[in-house]
């Protein structure tokens, strides 16, 4: 039986819904990053796909043995869930014609408990915590997702296609911007300055509303990988950061400073050759006022050596933060932090 002393709560931090084909069919691999507090087990929870011909449902999601998620609360717990369906294109003119775009076509991700075990009251502890659990899980829904901005598409020409969505090549669905969870005041600033052989940033945070630094931040908790991808956006590496690899110190002008260590680039090179495209994930916890905070960072890396891109030096580095995305530049960093930090 489920054990919790508040209501059920159950949210979804992030998805990834895969399309491949397969001979007659479209092979569909959906990841969910659900958070909740309570444990969720295997089966639990079902899903369903809505077409506008077709509907495949009663799948059961089961707990994934790969992939992991990190709660933004040490009281929640958080866990990624997949399922594998099969989608039929041969019979579906909606799949079997070559569509220019997708955009206008309804495509609809629905999540429910198990109705196979509505009536177990071994399961849940009675009416109300399920239909509050039913409830939850309702208000979950996935719409209108044939959006290109949503979608990355691999073809066998070793490019990016947007908005030309043809089926017959492997389409990936993900959020626009997927929700990083953090403590709110906690601001981040990024140095790119650092001349580096592999473009990895200096990082600077502090409490943006007291502008006091946020607390003690525990080294040991830190948790990060590093995954590389080729020109293709197929995942080629993934290292996991030992803590060897980054530098923390925290300075007097109340911020802290994580820096990665030079030996970082010689360990990566022994089996990276590409550096021009990668992704960077970090979690920690940090202290402040008895509470115990969980931060939750993403970074994509782009490699800032074309003069195209040099043009636009926002968008080499894209850091997923609530509230805001911050670079260390004329825009968004005042005088005092000029002086202190640079």
């Amino acid at each position: 039986m489920l054990n919790y002393s508040n209501n059920p709560l159950v949210t979804l931090k992030n998805y990834t819904i895969t399309l491949t084909p397969n001979n007659e069919h479209l092979n569909v691999n959906g990841k969910f990053h659900l958070e909740s507090n309570i444990p969720l087990t295997d089966n639990l929870i079902e899903i369903s796909y809505l077409f506008p011909k077709q509907k495949v449902d009663k799948l059961f999601l089961k707990k994934s043995t790969k992939d992991i998620c990190f709660p933004h609360s040490p009281e929640l717990n958080c866990s990624v869930y997949e399922n594998f369906a099969f989608i039929d294109i041969k019979n579906d003119s909606l799949f079997s014609n070559k569509r220019k775009d997708f955009s206008l076509i309804p495509f609809t991700v629905n999540f429910d408990i198990n109705s196979y075990l509505e009536n177990k009251n071994n399961y849940l502890e009675n009416f109300s915590d399920f239909y509050l659990l039913k409830k939850q899980l309702n208000n979950i829904q996935l719409k209108n997702q044939f959006d290109w901005k949503n979608v990355f598409i691999e073809d066998k020409n070793f490019s990016s296609r947007y908005k030309e969505l043809n089926i017959l090549n492997k389409v990936i669905f993900k959020y626009k911007n997927p929700p990083i969870y953090s403590y709110y005041p906690l601001r981040m600033y990024i140095d790119k300055s650092k001349k580096r052989k592999f473009n990895l940033p200096i990082l600077y945070f502090q409490n943006i509303s007291t502008l006091e630094n946020i607390g003690l931040i525990d080294k040991d908790s830190f948790q990060g990988n590093l995954s590389f991808f080729n020109n293709i956006n197929e995942k080629f590496y993934s290292y996991t950061l030992e803590k060897s690899d980054f530098d923390l110190e925290h300075n007097i002008n109340n911020y802290w400073k994580l820096d990665f260590s030079s030996n970082l680039f010689h360990k990566l090179s022994e089996n990276v050759n590409d550096f021009s495209k990668a992704e960077l994930e970090l979690n920690f916890y940090f202290h402040e006022r008895n509470r115990k905070e969980l931060v939750n960072l993403i970074f994509y890396l782009k490699d800032s050596n074309n003069e195209i891109e040099q043009k636009d030096i926002k968008n080499l580095w894209k850091v997923s933060f609530h509230p805001e995305e911050f670079n260390l530049d004329e825009l968004v960093i005042d005088s005092q932090w000029k002086q202190e930090i640079l």
